[in-house]
């Protein structure tokens, strides 16, 4: 192999591990049934009888409007800042994930093109490892979460505008525990597709015919 396959091989597979996981950050962040599964499971509507409303008007601010088109009126200033901070967050994720993708299709259609077939399974197949080594990763620190979310904010937030009083509506809807569900869905849905990435992925590779196991294309 090349010294540019390498380099192609092992840009794809992280590419790959960090579309794995974003995807499913993506999907959960809009997923509304899981927020009103959390509500429920939390008892947040026994204090906020609203929530639900709250939460889509809140995800269609992050999905469908600009970071000045803010409209809900349930929260207070403080809290309409640093939700305004929070959409900027998201907006850049959102951005770093879709080059990500058409980053790794570029890539897939160079090997393609080089008849590179069964290199985009091995970087699929790393890009797999390496998702779910990340995953294993965070499962061992998970006991510590409390501690590494309140660590992470100041670094995202400017100044004290991350804290809130524990009786505000932000916190009161979308207490600690709910970002640790979410977080744990999301490591949970990655490592299952992980898993059935690199499942058919080898699987593929076994029973792909010596013909078109062709690395690299000779000239």
């Amino acid at each position: 192999m090349s010294r540019w396959s390498i380099i192609l091989t092992t840009a794809l597979s992280i590419s790959i591990a960090a579309i794995i996981l974003c995807s499913q950050f993506q999907g959960l962040l809009y997923d509304i049934r899981f927020y009103k599964k959390e509500f429920t499971r939390l008892n947040v509507r026994e204090q906020v009888s609203e929530a639900d409303s709250i939460a889509s008007k809140l995800l269609d601010y992050f999905k469908n409007k600009k970071i000045d088109d803010y409209s809900i009126e349930e929260f207070s200033q403080r809290e309409e800042k640093h939700l305004k901070d929070v959409k900027k967050l998201v907006d850049i994720g959102t951005l770093v994930y879709y080059t990500l993708v058409i980053a790794a299709i570029i890539m897939t259609a160079i090997m393609v093109w080089k008849q590179d077939i069964k290199t985009i399974l091995l970087a699929t197949q790393i890009g797999s490892g390496i998702a779910v080594m990340i995953i294993l990763a965070g499962a061992l620190f998970g006991q510590h979460f409390e501690n590494i979310f309140t660590f992470l904010h100041p670094y995202f937030f400017e100044g004290s505008s991350w804290l809130f009083l524990k009786g505000d509506l932000l916190i009161t809807i979308f207490p600690l525990q709910f970002f640790y569900d979410f977080t744990k869905e999301v490591m949970l849905r990655a490592l299952m597709s992980s898993i059935f990435l690199g499942i058919a992925t080898t699987t593929i590779r076994i029973i792909l015919p010596p013909d078109r196991n062709t690395v690299i294309r000779k000239k």
